[in-house]
């Protein structure tokens, strides 16, 4: 039987016009103009010889007619989506895509990505280093590894992997040539800031060093250049019990004092279920094994406080 249909890209550009009420977010969505969503929905509307929005100013209102056109085309373009994924499976199952924070990818992911190789040969890794979450929303990747600071995450597709236990960090060389001893000698000190300078000021707050100006001080957006530019002994950054472990353990970054500053957690992201890659099960067993090893072997850096220090109340709850 023969069908008759209007443009499928007349259909799809009214319905994210439509689902978002907006012909700019519709424009956003399907990476075209604006004035190619109104083009679409116009064409469209010429076939169907049927209004299917009101326009007032810069607003734009379903008609009934676009009202009953709405759902049925949200549910057809789920259905496409769905069974081309499934369709899919068979020519991309050995290829795993992960959206993966920049930091946690190429200072602690990568350096053990050959583990989970040797226990999953047939599985390919592809990383995409992200600080949003847009790869994984719009589908690109079949899972994603964030870190979250207050951000909810939904309970039924998010697995909690490790908590951020953050501490200054420094070359040894600082703590060898003397004069950073206690918290106050920050104050001599240049601090290296990550993406804006809260962490220092989180972190000054909790040890009771109102005498340090934490608004001063380089700042890096990307925690990888913070770290190296701490390991060349150019300040003192905030590591943490991840993205700084490698260079602890190896000493080319030493803890000069505490406490420690619980700070967010890493997570996984999975897909709506049914819709998961084949192999996302694998990883994820592998990933929470290495973060709870993670976990006890960097717990050599994370306490309360250290000598010198003025007892402060840590909330780790």
């Amino acid at each position: 039987m023969s069908r008759t249909m209007p443009s499928l890209t007349a259909l799809r550009s009214f319905e994210a016009a439509a689902r978002h009420q907006s012909f700019s977010l519709a424009a956003d969505e399907l990476h075209v103009t604006h004035a190619a969503i109104s083009r679409q929905v116009r064409r469209l509307e010429e076939t169907l010889e049927a209004r299917l929005f009101t326009r007032t100013g810069n607003r734009v209102v379903l008609t009934p007619a676009g009202a009953d056109l709405l759902p049925v085309l949200s549910r057809a373009f789920d259905a496409i989506a769905t069974a081309t994924d499934r369709a899919a499976d068979g020519r991309r199952t050995g290829r795993l895509v992960l959206s993966v924070d920049p930091g946690l990818a190429a200072r602690w992911l990568n350096t053990r990505l050959e583990r989970f190789h040797r226990s999953a040969p047939d599985v390919d890794v592809e990383i995409i280093p992200a600080l949003d979450l847009a790869a994984f929303s719009q589908g690109r990747a079949d899972a994603a590894i964030h870190y979250s600071f207050t951000q909810p995450l939904p309970a039924d597709r998010s697995v909690w992997l490790i908590a951020v236990e953050a501490f200054p960090v420094c070359s040894p060389r600082l703590v060898e040539a003397g004069g950073l001893a206690r918290v106050s000698d920050l104050a001599r000190h240049r601090l290296l800031h990550e993406q804006d300078t809260s962490w220092w000021r989180r972190w000054l707050t909790l040890a009771g060093a109102e005498e340090v100006d934490w608004s001063k001080g380089l700042i890096y957006h990307d925690s990888s250049l913070v770290l190296d530019a701490a390991v060349a002994g150019q300040g003192v950054a905030v590591g943490d019990n991840l993205l700084a472990f490698e260079e602890l353990a190896a000493g080319r970054l030493v803890k000069p004092f505490g406490p420690t500053l619980r700070s967010g957690s890493y997570y996984l992201l999975k897909p709506e279920r049914g819709r998961e890659h084949p192999a996302l099960a694998a990883f994820e067993t592998w990933l929470v094994d290495e973060t709870t090893l993670q976990a006890r072997e960097g717990s050599r850096w994370v306490d309360d406080r250290a000598p010198g220090l003025v007892p402060v109340a840590c909330d780790h709850s």
